[in-house]
C-alpha cells in the first residue's frame, strides 16, 4: 500500500527537525568554546579540501594573518573565508552567529514561528542598527531553511541522527518519529527557545 507523499510544510517540518536533533549535545557555546574554533569550523565546512579562490579556483594563494585575508597569487583576487556568504562583512563574532542559528533552529522545529526574536529585540541584544538586525533576522531564516541548513546549520549541526533501520525516510512514519525524538530531547534538556523571553 504506498503512502501519501508528505505536503511541502510537513517536508519543511522535518527539515527544521532534522536540524535541532543534529545539534551539539549541551549547545553550541558548550561544542564551541571560543572564535577561533568557530572560524576553524567554518572553514573545515566551507573548505573541506583546503581554501581555493573562488574566481579561479587555483589553492595557490597568500594569507594575511592580521586581516584574515586570502590573496590569490593567479588572478590576485582577495577573499576571505566568508566571502560570498551571509557572513561576509560581519559586525558580530561567529559564535553569536552560531548562538543565533541554534536559536532560530529550536524555534522552528517546535514550530513556534512567533517566538523568533524581532528585529527590535536583535537590535538591542546585540547593540546593532535596527536595519542590521532586520537583514541578519531574515538572512538566518534564509540561510538555515536551505539543504542542510545553509553554511550556518551545516557549521553548527555536528551530530548524526540514527534513524532506526524500520523507519524510511520523507514518510510519515519518520515524520512522527523525528516529532517523538524532538519532543524527548526538549523535555531532557533545557532548551534556549525561552531563555531571552
Amino acid at each position: 500500500m504506498n503512502e501519501e507523499p508528505l505536503s511541502e510544510a510537513q517536508l519543511l517540518q522535518m527539515h527544521w527537525m532534522e536540524l535541532y536533533l543534529r545539534l551539539p549535545e549541551g549547545g553550541v557555546v558548550e561544542r564551541f568554546s571560543d572564535e577561533l574554533e568557530c572560524e576553524d569550523r567554518l572553514k573545515k565546512i566551507r573548505w573541506p579540501d583546503g581554501p581555493f579562490c573562488p574566481k579561479c579556483e587555483q589553492s595557490n594563494f597568500g594569507y594575511h594573518e592580521a586581516r584574515k585575508i586570502y590573496h590569490c597569487r593567479i588572478c590576485l583576487t582577495q577573499f576571505s573565508m566568508t566571502s560570498g556568504t551571509l557572513l561576509h562583512r560581519r559586525r558580530l563574532d561567529l559564535l553569536v552567529y552560531f548562538q543565533l542559528a541554534e536559536e532560530f533552529i529550536e524555534i522552528e522545529a517546535a514550530r513556534l514561528k512567533f517566538s523568533r526574536p524581532t528585529g527590535h529585540e536583535l537590535k538591542d541584544r546585540y547593540s546593532i542598527a535596527y536595519a542590521t538586525a532586520f537583514r541578519l533576522r531574515k538572512y538566518l531564516v534564509e540561510d538555515l531553511s536551505r539543504l542542510q541548513g545553509g553554511i550556518l546549520g551545516q557549521c553548527i549541526c555536528t551530530q548524526e541522527i540514527e534513524i532506526p533501520p524500520d523507519v524510511d525516510r520523507d514518510t510519515a512514519v519518520y515524520l512522527q518519529w523525528l516529532n517523538d525524538e524532538v519532543e524527548i530531547r526538549r523535555s531532557r534538556s533545557i532548551g534556549t527557545i525561552f531563555k531571552y523571553h
